[in-house]
Parts: C-alpha cells; sequence; structure tokens
C-alpha cells in the first residue's frame, strides 16, 4: 500500500536547498528546485554517501562523499549507468509530501539500495527523524570545511554554500590528484608555521589516515611544515649582508666546521644558492638545518614528485607566497613528471585554505547573534 507521508514544508526547504528525510526506516532525499519538489532513495550507488547532505546545483546533486552527481528530476547519473529510485512527490497547502509503501514488519531488516557493496541496516523502532541541521548537513565535512561551519552557512546562503562549494572541493572531486595525495597536500598547507590552522589539521590529519596514509609519511610532512621557517634566513641573511657592509660590520670569526652534508649536496648540484648568505654567516648551524631537512626528500618515505607538490603548497599558500621556492619546487616537480594540471590542483588547494576563514568566523557570528538575541532589552 501506498500513502504519502509529510517530510518538510516549503518554508523550510527553500529553492536551492536539498534534506535527507527518514520514513518508514528509509532514508529519503527530498531537493527544491527552483519551488519544484523532487524525492530519490537517499543513498548513493556509488558508496552509501547521503545525497540529501550533498550539494545541489540546478537539478543536479553532488553526492558528499565521492561526488557522483545525479540528476534530481529523473534519478539518473548524466552520462547512464547508475541511477536511483525517484519517489513521487506533491504540495498540500505549505506541506511537502512523499509517496511511500507502508513500514515493513518491526525489527526487518532495510534494504537502503543496491549497490556495488550492499548493505543493510536496521533502524530501531523509536528511531526519530534527524533534526533540521542532521538534515542538511549529516555531520559530514566536504573538503576543506567545518561541518559546523557549513551546517550554519547553508542555512543562511544556502545557494551562495553551494556556489563556494563547487569551487572549494574540486580538488577532493576532481580525480586529478589521488584523494591521500590531496588530504596529505592539505595537511601541509593547514600545519605549515605560516598557518597553524589546529582544525583543518586535525580534520585533514584524520581524513588522510582514512585514505591510507601512514603516521610516518604524515610525521614527514609535519617535519616539512616545521623547517618551512627557514625563509626567514632567506630572506633576512642576504639583507643582513648586505646593510653590514657599508656599515663596516663583519661577522665574528670563527674555526672552520665541518659540513658534510651542505659540502655533498654542493658536489651533487643540489644546493640552494639562496641559503648561501646564510651558510656564510653561521655554517656549523646551516649544516645542523639542512642535516634536518634533507630527509624529506632523501628518506624515500615521500615519493621525490609528492615531495615537490608538498613544497610548492606550502610556498604558494596565501600566508607565505613565496615565489623564489614556488618556482624552484614547480620547476622541480614538472622535471619529475608533474603534469601541469597536478600542479594547478596544489595551487588550489591553497586557494581553497581561504575557507578557514569562514570556518572561524561563522560560529562566532553565530554564538554572538544568539548571545544578542538573549540579551535583556535595555
Amino acid at each position: 500500500m501506498t500513502e504519502f507521508k509529510k517530510v518538510t514544508t516549503v518554508e523550510e526547504l527553500s529553492p536551492g536547498r536539498c534534506m535527507t528525510a527518514v520514513i518508514n526506516e528509509r532514508y529519503i532525499a527530498v531537493f527544491n528546485v527552483d519551488g519544484a519538489f523532487h524525492a530519490l532513495d537517499g543513498v548513493c550507488p556509488h558508496q552509501g554517501g547521503l545525497l540529501g547532505n550533498g550539494i545541489l546545483n540546478g537539478c543536479i546533486v553532488k553526492c558528499p562523499e565521492h561526488g557522483l552527481r545525479i540528476d534530481v528530476a529523473t534519478g539518473a547519473v548524466p552520462g547512464g549507468g547508475l541511477s536511483v529510485k525517484k519517489f513521487a512527490v506533491r504540495v498540500e497547502g505549505s506541506e511537502v509530501l512523499v509517496a511511500m509503501e507502508s513500514a515493513p514488519k518491526r525489527g526487518r531488516a532495510m534494504r537502503t539500495l543496491t549497490t556495488n557493496k550492499p548493505s543493510e541496516m536496521t533502524v530501531p523502532d523509536n528511531a526519530e527523524a534527524p533534526s533540521a541541521i542532521e538534515r542538511s548537513i549529516g555531520g559530514i565535512s566536504t573538503g576543506p570545511w567545518d561541518s559546523a561551519a557549513l551546517t550554519r552557512l547553508r542555512e543562511w546562503d544556502p545557494i551562495g554554500t553551494g556556489q563556494c562549494l563547487e569551487m572549494s572541493d574540486d580538488p577532493w572531486t576532481g580525480g586529478i590528484l589521488p584523494c591521500k595525495h590531496v588530504e596529505l597536500i592539505s595537511i601541509a598547507v593547514n600545519a605549515a608555521c605560516t598557518n597553524l590552522s589546529a582544525g583543518g589539521t586535525r580534520r585533514h590529519i584524520r581524513a588522510a589516515l582514512e585514505a591510507g596514509a601512514t603516521r610516518e609519511e604524515i610525521l614527514m610532512i609535519l617535519k616539512m611544515a616545521s623547517l618551512l621557517s627557514i625563509h626567514t634566513c632567506s630572506l633576512g641573511a642576504p639583507i643582513l649582508l648586505e646593510e653590514a657592509k657599508p656599515a663596516g660590520v663583519k661577522p665574528r670569526s670563527k674555526e672552520a666546521a665541518a659540513t658534510p652534508v651542505c659540502d655533498g649536496m654542493k658536489v651533487a648540484g643540489q644546493w640552494n644558492t639562496a641559503w648561501d648568505a646564510f651558510f656564510e654567516i653561521d655554517p656549523e648551524w646551516t649544516e645542523a638545518f639542512i642535516a634536518a631537512s634533507r630527509p624529506v626528500y632523501a628518506s624515500g618515505i615521500l615519493s621525490p614528485k609528492l615531495a615537490e607538490l608538498l613544497s610548492i603548497a606550502v610556498d604558494a599558500s596565501i600566508t607565505h607566497m613565496y615565489a623564489p621556492g614556488t618556482r624552484r619546487h614547480i620547476r622541480l616537480a614538472l622535471s619529475l613528471g608533474a603534469t601541469i594540471e597536478e600542479i594547478m590542483e596544489v595551487l588550489k588547494i591553497c586557494v581553497a585554505q581561504g575557507i578557514e576563514a569562514s570556518n572561524l568566523g561563522v560560529p562566532i557570528l553565530a554564538e554572538e547573534l544568539e548571545r544578542l538575541e538573549q540579551s535583556p532589552t535595555s
């Protein structure tokens, strides 16, 4: 027996928004496309993401898990292949209703959708429908976004947020770089000593581990993010020598120190002339620094190409923008087989770092608005 069940109201689900509802122990994705409502089976046929938590652009929803695009008017994936079941929808007054079969018997396992990895779940008899925030986001973070900030921003500005997400999560859904590499590069950008974003670092470490990254790989990236601070000397040491000369100030004389690591890099043609100035002032300290940083590129934990892509990211990051290093590492990455498209993805990840402004500011704005509403009227 089929009956129409209320899932939302016209006021709650404004144009350009989507949501996840639970009806008869089944996830249903509901969409508002320019005032026309559509409903699909709520589980993505790729790997089980909740389509109602996705990004709606026109009549196309993009799954929040891996970016599969589905036409909400038909349930079909553009280009053929996969599809999901579509449900009839009608509007009565302000209520949006979806046609559903009667609820299964108590305790029966619920078939959500036939996929490459079939799954079954049992919903408790007393299960409640998710809250508005859970329907909107479901706790899922997309790319560089913090889930709490994304939840609030989608409530305030669903269309603008969807447009921003289309840009910001492109490196995660475009398929040019492996997911693990995208997350490792994101760790480098967030943890870099020029950023120090605790939330972003934690979010991307978790995602990198889930994508198969090892502890050793992540530790090596944290070392790179820490040693980025050498650019203080790359900038300051040459200026120091230039200004000391007309002032008549010379470095103190020191006994010659053994610098085997630096000497070896010079012989191998791997020396960076940007290091000359601080090597001249303090060769022993420079030897210690180069010895500490060398494993990033020579240990084998990171592939040479990935190490260069990571170096491009931390040098080109909006909080650093170190042109000499960016150019040097782009040149080296190209020599190691990196494509223009791969390097452009690294730059896109750096651009996506700007989302941290919303991750920081949106929750603060929400808290202050709530405080203002609760304050006694003077």
